[in-house]
Parts: structure tokens; sequence; C-alpha cells
């Protein structure tokens, strides 16, 4: 075979090649972008948007257990910039809201109940909850060491409990929260460091709204729940709406 006869039957093939390099190149460039796109994506979200924490302690039992994920909705009250202190689209909490927050003074971050917004008047007598004079909670009985209670505060009900071991004080003087400022409480009245100490906090301290369980991993070393508390098992608190 000729030289000439051979470049000639060879060029489809090397042209062929050429292609393949040339999409090659085009897919791994896009799948870069692509792959970037979804990190900025995802940060932005994250950022902004929503964002996922680990409950490590017993103070909201028993909504919340050692070991939850929750998925914390950030624009739940508002979009929060870097570099203003306000909210945009503002939507004040509500009472019966659990929420994540910071105080001023310390980075960490806690989930507490709303218990009392601007303008209410709180107080705990003898272990109940009232909010502007109005009873809040309904007696389910104990279990073990703890007693349950069923709380209608604002439009959400929910669980509250106490453990009779505790020697925390179940009471609370009457109270007005100040404008701008939420009171919160923890769903284990008995052993909840919350506004009973810090007094009300300012909503712009708050990150966002608990909304559900992601998931619930039982952790080594984390305290194990008491009796009543997990009325099932961890794998079916995995997406349960946080009341």
């Amino acid at each position: 075979m000729s030289l000439p006869e051979f470049e000639r039957r060879s060029s489809p093939a090397r042209a062929r090649e050429g292609r393949l390099r040339i999409l090659r190149k085009i897919f791994v460039v896009e799948f870069v972008e692509a792959v970037i796109a979804a990190v900025i994506v995802a940060a932005c979200l994250r950022l902004f948007v929503v964002s996922v924490y680990r409950i490590p302690s017993e103070s909201m039992m028993p909504t919340l257990v050692p070991g939850d994920f929750i998925v914390v909705w950030k624009t739940s009250y508002g979009l929060k910039l870097p570099g203003f202190d306000r909210r945009f689209a503002m939507r004040e909490p509500e009472r019966g809201d659990v929420v994540v927050f910071q105080l001023e003074d310390d980075g960490a971050l806690y989930v507490k109940r709303v218990a009392a917004v601007s303008g209410d008047r709180i107080e705990i007598r003898n272990g109940e909850l009232l909010v502007n004079d109005i009873r809040t909670a309904v007696p389910l009985g104990a279990s073990g060491d703890s007693e349950f209670s069923e709380e209608t505060n604002g439009k959400i009900t929910y669980r509250v409990m106490r453990r009779n071991s505790s020697e925390e004080a179940d009471f609370l003087a009457p109270q007005i929260v100040s404008p701008g400022e939420v009171f919160l409480l923890g769903d284990l009245r008995s052993e909840s460091t919350d506004s009973r100490q810090w007094g009300a906090i300012s909503t712009s301290l708050i990150v966002g709204r608990a909304a559900l369980i992601a998931a619930s991993i039982e952790i080594q070393g984390a305290p194990i729940p008491p009796p009543g508390v997990l009325k099932t098992s961890r794998l079916s608190r995995t997406f349960q709406i946080i009341e």
C-alpha cells in the first residue's frame, strides 16, 4: 500500500479521534463547572437558607432527644445577609416555635421553644406555664421519675416534661416581654437553662426555626432518654415534623 493511500484511509480515524478529544475536554470542563456551581449553591443554601444541627443535650426532651439531627430554616423569620443587622421580609417568631439561636456573649448555638413574645405576660405557677393569664398545660401522667404534660401555646400543641428528682424551682414571677424580644423555655422544664436564667432575648439573635428531624442516632456517651420519651424507635423519628 502506497503512503498516500494509507494516509487517505487513516485520516477518518484521526478525525474521529480528534473529535473524541474535543468532546472529552468539553465534558471535563462542563463537569468541573457543574461541581463548582453545586458547591456554590450548597454553600449559599447553608449560609442563608437551611442548616442541619445535632442535639447534644436533654433540655428539649421529649420533643428532641440527644442524637437528633434537626433541619433549621434560616429564612423562617426573614433573610439575614452578612453585614446587615436587620432581616429582610421580617416575620416575628410565634409562641410554640422551636428556634435555634445564639446569645450575645456566646458563639454557641442553642435550641429552645418560644414561650412568650413581645407584649406577652408570662408566669410559671406551681410548674404550670401561664401566658397572658391563660393556663397552657394539661397533665398526661407520669412515667418512671418523669411527669408529662401537654401544652397548647399559640397555634401549637406539644409535650413537656419534668423530673420529680430535680430541685429546680417550678415558679417564675410574672413579667412582660419587652418589644423585639422573646422568652424561651426548654421542654424539659426541670433541667433546662433558658430565659428563666438569661431573661428574654432579642429576636435578632435567632438563627432560624427548627422544622424537622432529619435523623436520630444513638451516640455513645450521650444521655439515654428516660421511659416515656421515645414512643417508638429512633428510625421512626426520621423526617418527623417538629411541633
